[in-house]
């Protein structure tokens, strides 16, 4: 095996390596520039403008690598140019040049940009490409301490990241490319092949770029391909990948603590992208816009962040028109109390990515869909979501392990859980079996976004340095059948406690207009009337 002409230190490093390495050698003469192995003796075609150049790498009679380059795309003639190529992790040149090809490898094709300088946002020109080979399916060192295992699919490729030089246990870190997709400002398209000949550098050649997935501040995009239910499409608003779970970015949510208003929203911040904090950061607020200096932010370990994408721009308009439709949403209101209550002054709302598939910190990936069902009156309702478990990156319904199953209204590890949106507003009925009644402001555009309240209860707030407290409770007239008549009447008072000396204004919810339910008889319900003692 080839290892001469490097100095001693590197020399100890990459023995180390194979000392603790149970493949080293993969069957084939290859060059491992952190964790990136191309084959040797492999043309790859590389086309600027109108001039059509090629390039290889390969071993000269002193066992160094040099990187040569040619005229034309098939390597032939003299080179023009070669360079002992630098900074090599590890490499093999045991093999003469009839053995046998290494048996997986990666193509992709990159696009770039004419001008470098002033790069447009990912164009796609056949004038301006250029394709690598790299080595798929083997455990490689980046450094001395990590390790990296690329795998092709036909939907896109993965980078997965260890810290044992086998690759046999739950990644640190995971990376996917989908076919198609912008990374760093460059189109890719890929495919997966077996043992590539020589002499077809265009149809054969493996690409994988020179930037390296796995360093600690990528901007990639996540696609949600599979054939276990998500989409195909390549998701491309802004969003941050937790564990498989999805939230948007850029949408305030509220959190109150102890009756005091806090909001939060996760945003993009490329200021605070370091090797080890990543650039999308929580971020908390008083009011309930989440404009202005926040109060408080959370930063976020890269390894806690499994991928995200974020707007190239920082301007208003470009960032709404980024953010995740409401047609791909599940949003929730978790309440804090332990005790599955409903504590108005203590909840969070939140919201997850729906129908895309998202890569997991196990190697494998999750998918969340909504349950609809059907009212008597023929109206679209929400009746739960799933969330599925698959064992491969690409959510393959061959590879679904487990699968989760929610109502839209549950206890969920000791909290009570209410769906407020499932890609449609859930008309969310009383509680099974009880005389709950309560009110959802179903208008979201009035920064509500279907809180529902509890009716009767007085719930404090802290506002403009004061105390105040609201109070919703049913009011019908007596006299009038038509349920549409009825109202729920929202009540502010000064202070804490909903004192009836202190009120400060009275505003009414029509049923026309939201969603409730008052009581108006003991063991019977309907759509308004009725007192509220039962809340």
């Amino acid at each position: 095996m080839g290892h001469k002409r490097v100095d001693l230190a590197l020399c100890a490093l990459i023995m180390n390596i194979y000392s603790t390495r149970a493949h080293v050698d993969i069957g084939c003469n290859y060059v491992n520039i952190d964790g990136h192995a191309s084959p040797l003796n492999i043309c790859s075609a590389y086309y600027q403008d109108y001039a059509t150049l090629s390039y290889l790498y390969k071993c000269d009679e002193t066992d160094a690598i040099h990187l040569y380059w040619f005229d034309g795309s098939d390597c032939s003639g003299a080179s023009t140019h070669s360079e002992v190529v630098p900074n090599i992790t590890e490499f093999d040149c045991s093999y003469n040049d009839s053995d046998e090809s290494c048996a997986h490898v990666m193509q992709i094709e990159w696009y770039f940009d004419d001008d470098w300088h002033t790069p447009s946002q990912c164009p796609q020109n056949e004038n301006y490409r250029y394709l690598e080979v790299t080595i798929t399916d083997e455990c490689l060192p980046m450094n001395a301490t990590h390790f990296i295992l690329w795998q092709c699919f036909t939907a896109g490729y993965v980078a997965e990241l260890y810290d044992n030089a086998l690759c046999d246990d739950a990644p640190l870190q995971l990376e996917r490319f989908e076919f198609g997709e912008c990374v760093d400002g460059q189109v890719q398209h890929h495919s997966c092949e077996s043992s590539p000949p020589s002499d077809s550098p265009l149809s054969t050649t493996t690409t994988i770029t020179t930037t390296s997935v796995i360093t600690p501040a990528p901007e990639t995009t996540q696609s949600t391909s599979g054939d276990g239910g998500g989409s195909n499409d390549i998701l491309q608003c802004d969003y941050v990948n937790f564990d498989g779970i999805a939230r948007r970015v850029h949408v305030c949510h509220a959190a109150p603590y102890n009756g005091i208003d806090f909001y939060y929203q996760f945003v993009c911040d490329a200021d605070v992208n370091t090797d080890v904090v990543a650039p999308v950061v929580k971020a908390w607020y008083v009011n309930s816009d989440c404009i202005g200096a926040p109060i408080h932010i959370e930063y976020f370990a890269h390894l806690d962040v499994l991928d995200f994408h974020c707007s190239s721009s920082s301007s208003s308009s470009d960032i709404d028109s980024n953010v995740c439709p409401d047609s791909n949403v599940l949003q929730v209101k978790n309440y804090d109390d332990e005790n599955c209550g409903m504590d108005e002054a203590n909840f969070t709302i939140s919201d997850v990515i729906i129908d895309h598939c998202f890569a997991d910190d196990t190697g494998g990936s999750k998918l969340v869909q909504c349950t609809h069902t059907t009212t008597a009156d023929g109206r679209p309702d929400v009746a739960g979501y799933t969330i599925q478990y698959f064992e491969d990156a690409y959510c393959s319904s061959s590879t679904l392990a487990s699968l989760e199953q929610f109502s839209d209204i549950e206890c969920v590890h000791n909290r009570l859980e209410f769906i407020q949106w499932c890609s449609i507003a859930n008309p969310i009925e009383y509680l099974p079996h009880t005389q709950c009644e309560y009110i959802m402001d179903d208008d979201r555009g009035d920064g509500k976004a279907n809180f529902i309240h509890p009716l009767g209860k007085c719930n404090a707030l802290r506002m403009a340095g004061g105390y105040f407290s609201t109070r919703y409770e049913c009011v019908y007239d007596e006299d009038e059948d038509d349920d549409t008549m009825n109202v729920v009447e929202e009540t502010w008072y000064e202070g804490a406690v909903c004192d009836s000396a202190h009120v400060v204004g009275v505003y009414h919810h029509l049923a026309n207009e939201t969603n409730f339910n008052c009581v108006r008889h003991q063991n019977s319900s309907s759509s308004g009337g009725g007192d509220s003692e039962n809340a």
